[in-house]
């Protein structure tokens, strides 16, 4: 049984102890696979909204992206190229 303070995870199912600033919020725990599972959710949540299935679609912004891509050509060049290894300044024994 979950003491006061505590909620169970929605991903993994086991109870954590929830923030104080968030207790109406928090839904998932702290794990590593429980954020990406909220991260997901959320973000599936998002874009359900009738007002966000168009986000950032469309000629408008096509033209804008078209237009900052001009003003900045280097932006997507290939990467920088790898580094040489630095040289050691001591010996290790």
């Amino acid at each position: 049984m979950a003491k006061a303070g505590q909620r169970k995870c929605l991903c993994c199912k086991g109870l954590f102890d929830v923030d104080p600033r968030n207790i109406n919020r928090q839904r998932y725990c702290s794990n590593t696979d429980c954020r990406v599972a909220s991260k997901l959710a959320s973000q599936a949540a998002w874009l359900i909204k009738p007002q966000n299935m168009d986000y950032f679609r469309g000629p408008v912004h096509v033209v804008r992206v078209q237009a900052w891509r001009a003003a900045h050509p280097g932006y997507t060049a290939a990467p920088n190229p790898p580094r040489r290894p630095r040289r050691r300044r001591y010996k290790i024994p």
